[in-house]
């Protein structure tokens, strides 16, 4: 089962209040996001919508969303932290 997982993240914000996010912070471990390869308004199919980050984090491809005033991750509810996902279990790539 899918579940949204909140997760904190630093982000760069620019002049125009567009977000770029640098690192996930989850389970007290910050995560590097390698690359941001494209953004789209999407809805998340655990529950929800926002704005969708398709990113790479620590060599995996992942789905982050951006909700008002919240960011978080798509992941199965067994799962506890970020380094426990393993490929594919965000994206179906």
């Amino acid at each position: 089962m899918l579940i949204s997982k909140p997760v904190d993240v630093v982000v760069y914000c620019d002049s125009h209040s567009h977000y770029t996010p640098l690192y996930i912070y989850d389970n007290h471990r910050y995560y590097r996001i390698d690359k941001i390869e494209y953004v789209a308004l999407e809805f998340c199919e655990s529950g929800g919508n926002g704005l969708c980050y398709h990113i790479i984090v620590c060599g995996y491809r992942r789905k982050l969303y951006k909700a008002k005033d919240y960011w978080f991750i798509e992941a199965y509810s067994h799962y506890t932290s970020l380094q426990e996902l393993p490929a594919g279990v965000v994206s179906k790539d």
